[in-house]
């Protein structure tokens, strides 16, 4: 049977810290997975949800992303990772765009160019990580499971943790070349999140027939197992539900999971969210902490948009008045009175206004740890 958390504990492994991972707030890193079923719309609900953190995810791991990933803009702070099968993604693939005839109107559906146009989609799995994160490295088998699984490799001081992200589009993942590929190495942990696609009591709890369990389903528990990994996910919880249509009658069940190596089992959060506006049907958001020592870049930056824009204009203008009393501008003879010229305005008045003017956050902050 799957081991999941909290039962038949194994002996701790001493590359992790010991910690407390019991707050989302406290853990080192942070991340979200979510299937996005192609659709634009859950694409900008998700993002919404993630400007109301006070604490961003690291690393936001996408099932079945819609191609408007690839033209979205205001993604920062993060970096998207997509994959898209043959030639890259153009201006023509993009979703947003509007074929129009000349000289007016838009092209008919029925026209020739239409028809006969390759609309180009993304892979079934992508990624966004925050900025934050020093040189994440992304690989992708070459086997069957090609565009259904991708892994992001992120570096700590102790050891490498890999995030598998897999969608089991229409069940055609290969289980057995799938658990081949994951790696066995003491110095790296696996984390294996996304929408898996598998019924199986294991999760789904005793209220499942044991008979609705697949030959796929039952081959991947029993690979959890042997490999002494442990589900996260809460069993009988339902991460997809889907409201009655027509003849079909309300269902629910747990196809997203997330699963760790058993090493990890003291140093990993777990949550399912509820009630995030747009994902109150079909796949739920998972959200997970790990508790790692990583470095990150501590870079300030400067937030414009909250400048107050007449107190900044007051204080240049001070500061010019300042440098050049009586508005005395000093003679331009040539380049190298100008270049001056523009070094001082530069150094005494535009630096120094920015520097009182210009509110300043950094680019990860660095979050309070619980007591140890």
């Amino acid at each position: 049977m799957t081991r999941l958390l909290n039962q038949d504990p194994k002996p701790k492994n001493a590359s992790l810290r010991s910690c407390n991972a019991q707050a989302f707030s406290d853990g080192q890193i942070l991340a979200l997975s979510a299937n996005l079923k192609g659709a634009e719309a859950r694409l900008n609900n998700l993002l919404k949800y993630i400007k109301t953190l006070p604490r961003p995810p690291d690393i936001v791991n996408i099932q079945d992303p819609p191609r408007h990933l690839a033209y979205t803009k205001g993604l920062f702070p993060y970096e998207p990772f997509y994959w898209v099968e043959g030639e890259d993604m153009t201006e023509r693939d993009n979703p947003y765009r509007r074929d129009y005839r000349a000289p007016y109107g838009r092209k008919s559906v029925q026209s020739q160019e239409t028809n006969t146009m390759t609309i180009k989609f993304l892979d079934k799995v992508a990624f966004l990580v925050h900025r934050s994160i020093l040189n994440p490295r992304v690989s992708r088998p070459s086997g069957p499971n090609n565009r259904l699984v991708a892994t992001m490799a992120i570096e700590t001081r102790n050891q490498t943790l890999l995030f598998h992200n897999v969608y089991n589009h229409l069940s055609s993942l290969n289980i057995k070349d799938f658990w081949d590929s994951i790696p066995r190495d003491p110095s790296s942990s696996n984390i294996l999140v996304g929408d898996f696609n598998l019924r199986h009591r294991d999760w789904e709890g005793d209220s499942m027939p044991a008979s609705r369990s697949t030959t796929e389903a039952n081959q991947f528990a029993e690979c959890i197992h042997d490999a002494d990994m442990i589900l996260l996910n809460e069993r009988g919880v339902a991460t997809y539900s889907r409201a009655r249509q027509g003849l079909y009658p309300q269902w629910e069940t747990v196809l997203d999971l997330l699963i760790v190596d058993g090493k990890m089992e003291d140093f990993v959060s777990y949550e399912l969210l509820q009630g995030v506006e747009g994902f109150d049907s079909d796949h739920r958001i998972t959200r997970f902490a790990i508790d790692v020592d990583i470095e990150r870049p501590n870079k300030p930056h400067h937030v414009w948009r909250l400048l107050d824009r007449e107190k900044f204009k007051k204080a240049v203008h001070k500061k010019c008045k300042e440098l050049w009393p009586d508005d005395a501008l000093p003679e331009l003879s040539d380049e190298k009175s100008a270049v001056e010229m523009l070094r001082a305005f530069r150094d005494n008045v535009m630096l120094t206004c920015i520097d009182e003017h210009v509110p300043v956050t950094e680019t990860f902050h660095p979050v309070k740890r619980l007591p140890q």
